[in-house]
């Protein structure tokens, strides 16, 4: 019997060979017959990942309410005037956000007025309107060397649902 995967939830999952099939196991019983575990669990072990990755309303505010924090709004400045944002979050358009991280550490502050996230940041945090734009951001700072930020993805949408409290943008 060779291990194949841990998976956090459960037990050890292994598999074994039985001729052209392979099971796989939690423990000794038997959870799944199939010709290749490697893909299912390649794709449990995927999407878990990528659930982790976004934040419900509940794990905004408690990062919120801890203090450390990068939010960042990628909507169009235009939107927010006319809608405002979540408090304490930073404007950076979609469009300006890998060139915004690849900036050097004093001219992103000097821009942005706050602290430039690091790469190895885990509360990195973008939301948008919806998840449109927030699913982009997360793409575009991964490839800016950002890997573990996060999202909201339900955004400000649904932000509003359950808070009256936004900051207001003065012209």
């Amino acid at each position: 019997m060779s291990l194949r995967a841990m998976i956090g939830f459960g037990r050890l999952v292994a598999s074994r060979n039985t001729g052209a099939l392979r099971i796989a196991t939690v423990g000794n019983a038997p959870i799944l017959k199939t010709q290749s575990v490697t893909p299912i669990l390649t794709q449990l072990l995927h999407r878990s990942a990528t659930l982790l990755k976004d934040l419900s309303y509940e794990d905004l505010v408690a990062l919120i309410r801890g203090g450390d924090l990068h939010l960042i709004d990628v909507r169009e400045p235009n939107e927010i005037l006319e809608t405002g944002k979540i408090p304490g979050a930073i404007n950076i358009p979609l469009g300006q956000v890998k060139p915004a991280l690849l900036l050097e550490d004093t001219v992103f502050q000097e821009r942005f007025r706050c602290e430039k996230p690091q790469r190895h940041d885990s509360n990195l945090i973008f939301y948008g309107l919806g998840p449109i734009k927030s699913r982009a951001a997360v793409e575009l700072a991964r490839k800016a060397g950002y890997k573990s930020c996060r999202e909201y993805s339900a955004g400000f949408e649904d932000w509003l649902k359950h808070e009256e409290k936004i900051e207001r943008i003065k012209v």
